[in-house]
């Protein structure tokens, strides 16, 4: 708590001070101000603000650069060693390029042509096996018959 001492000695101090001395604080204290309001105004200046901005762009720009010539290195460095392992595998090469051809050629459709050109075979070879499936059936009914014949001739033995 201040007791009523020490606000009459407060009192007695600043009256003890001498105009000139009260003009020179308050001279001083305008000039701190007004250098820090300068600052705070060059400081949030549409001239700073814009330099401020163009140092963050220019920083992510530089970021992303690098980082793109960086996965732009790694991704030339796997291609350069999958060129080199098609150089060293020759014929595994060749076999992975037929079978992509071979699985591009079953996934498009048929054209007109292929399949006019494919009607003529296609109709050999369903006669063909036609002809191999009915002569299949009949040595199959055959096998059969024969099967039950013997399985009679043994049931008759067996009960004989």
């Amino acid at each position: 708590m201040t007791s009523q001492n020490d606000i009459g000695s407060r009192a007695e101090a600043r009256s003890e001070q001498s105009p000139a001395n009260l003009e020179t604080q308050i001279r001083a204290t305008r000039s701190a101000i007004s250098e820090d309001l300068q600052a705070l105004g060059e400081k949030i200046s549409p001239a700073h603000l814009k330099e401020e901005a163009l140092d963050a762009v220019r920083g992510v720009a530089h970021s992303a650069r690098e980082s793109a010539s960086r996965r732009i290195g790694e991704q030339t460095r796997r291609a350069h060693e999958q060129v080199q392992k098609a150089r060293d595998n020759p014929l595994f090469t060749a076999g992975c390029a037929l079978m992509f051809g071979f699985g591009l050629g079953l996934i498009l459709p048929v054209s007109q042509a292929e399949a006019r050109a494919l009607a003529s075979p296609m109709s050999k070879v369903r006669e063909q096996t036609r002809g191999i499936l009915e002569e299949g059936q009949q040595a199959a009914r055959r096998l059969r018959d024969g099967a039950l014949e013997t399985t009679e001739q043994v049931k008759q033995a067996v009960q004989e």
